[in-house]
């Protein structure tokens, strides 16, 4: 098989689909790999390290296109390679379908086979293609947010850290999975004081086993066990007033996570089973108190 790389061309896009690791994988079992001239420089690769593990390097896109049976991708495909796609084509790449009807009606009217990576799957329904990039962005959130912290970016002048004499930034994280477990890892990382907020303790283990962890490593307690799985003894005011006195609030995903009754203890703060009625209620709050959110 002809399998083709072309390089990214998405605004702020410097990943390749293709190291030179796969390539050669790839190419010792036979098949032909084209990489686009340049395909790899985003990511520090040369096109030397390519042709070093067997594949060819073409110098245009269309190119990389017309001849592969089988094209290698990060991010989907945008309007101007559309016309590059064909019937009978194989496209792998990260394609979010659901948020991008033109694509959709593209790739069917060009009858390419397109596998989306968020959509595999394993036997026992984990997304390991999804799972790396739920990593990425939960770790980018703190960073992100830590820099639109500073004043330069309209923030309030908020070190995460503190320092002796200041206290540490807040931040509380909505969702307890990968990307909130990351975020969190990051953030308390930082030192800053932090909140994960989950709905059941089911979809909590990530982040249970990590507050344990630090807890157990005598690491800065800034996330401890669950302290109580009653949903009746928990207020959304008190909620409210938690999630506004945040200096970073991280939304993992709403549909699953809800605020409701945190509680800050003498040795920092918490984590809890959540009930969703209160989101309503807390979320005009938190808007308010954090306006640079959604920005």
């Amino acid at each position: 098989m002809i399998i083709g790389c072309p390089k990214e061309i998405k605004t702020r896009e410097y990943r390749v689909g293709l190291v030179p690791g796969g390539a050669a994988a790839l190419t010792g079992r036979g098949h032909q790999v084209l990489i686009e001239k340049g395909g790899g420089l985003g990511s520090g690769i040369p096109d030397s390290a390519y042709e070093a593990a067997g594949a060819k390097i073409v110098e245009k896109a269309a190119e990389v296109w017309s001849r592969a049976e089988m094209i290698v991708k990060v991010k989907e495909p945008i309007a101007s390679e559309y016309g590059l796609m064909r019937e009978g084509q194989t496209v792998y790449t990260y394609f979010h379908l659901a948020a991008d009807r033109p694509l959709t009606k593209a790739l069917l009217e060009r009858k390419v086979t397109a596998v989306a990576y968020e959509t595999i799957q394993t036997d026992d329904g984990q997304l390991p293609l999804l799972k790396p990039m739920s990593e990425v962005a939960g770790r980018m959130a703190v960073q992100v947010g830590a820099v639109q912290l500073e004043k330069g970016h309209g923030g309030k002048g908020v070190l995460l850290s503190g320092v002796p004499g200041v206290r540490r930034g807040k931040v509380v994280i909505l969702g307890g999975g990968t990307v909130g477990t990351n975020s969190a890892k990051l953030a308390s990382g930082m030192g800053a004081d932090t909140v994960i907020a989950i709905r059941l303790m089911a979809r909590s283990g990530q982040a249970r086993e990590y507050a344990e962890g630090r807890e157990a490593a005598g690491r800065v307690p800034t996330m401890l066990h669950t302290i109580t799985r009653s949903i009746e003894m928990m207020q959304s005011k008190i909620s409210a007033d938690t999630a506004a006195a945040a200096t970073i609030l991280i939304e993992v995903n709403f549909e699953a996570v809800a605020l409701a009754g945190l509680r800050r203890w003498s040795e920092g703060r918490r984590y809890i089973p959540l009930g969703e009625a209160a989101v309503e209620a807390a979320l005009p709050r938190i808007i308010a108190a954090l306006p640079w959110i959604g920005r």
